[in-house]
C-alpha cells in the first residue's frame, strides 16, 4: 500500500504533496548558459593543448574563448530577465 509521499496526486485530494523532480524544461537562458560552460571548457582543452604541442595558435584559440564566455554571461542575464525565468 504506498504512503502519502509515493502516493499520485488527484485532481480531487489537493493535500498530497507532489513528486520532487529535478527533470523540467530547458529554457532559452539555459542553452545561454550551456554555450558559457562549453567556452569555459573549450578554453581550458586548448590551453591544455598549446602546452603539449607549442602551437601559439592553440593558445589564441584559448584566449578568444574568454570574451565569447563574457558575451553568453552577459546574455544569459539579459535572457533571464526578459523571459523572467531564474
Amino acid at each position: 500500500m504506498p504512503t502519502h509521499k509515493t502516493a499520485k496526486r488527484k485532481t480531487s485530494d489537493p493535500q498530497l504533496p507532489t513528486r520532487f523532480s529535478m527533470v523540467r524544461s530547458f529554457q532559452l537562458a539555459d542553452f545561454v548558459t550551456l554555450g558559457n560552460g562549453v567556452c569555459g571548457c573549450l578554453s581550458l582543452m586548448f590551453a591544455m593543448k598549446a602546452l603539449l604541442t607549442q602551437n601559439t595558435d592553440f593558445l589564441f584559440s584559448s584566449f578568444w574563448c574568454i570574451p565569447a564566455g563574457v558575451v553568453f554571461d552577459v546574455l544569459d542575464g539579459r535572457v533571464a530577465r526578459w523571459r523572467q525565468s531564474t
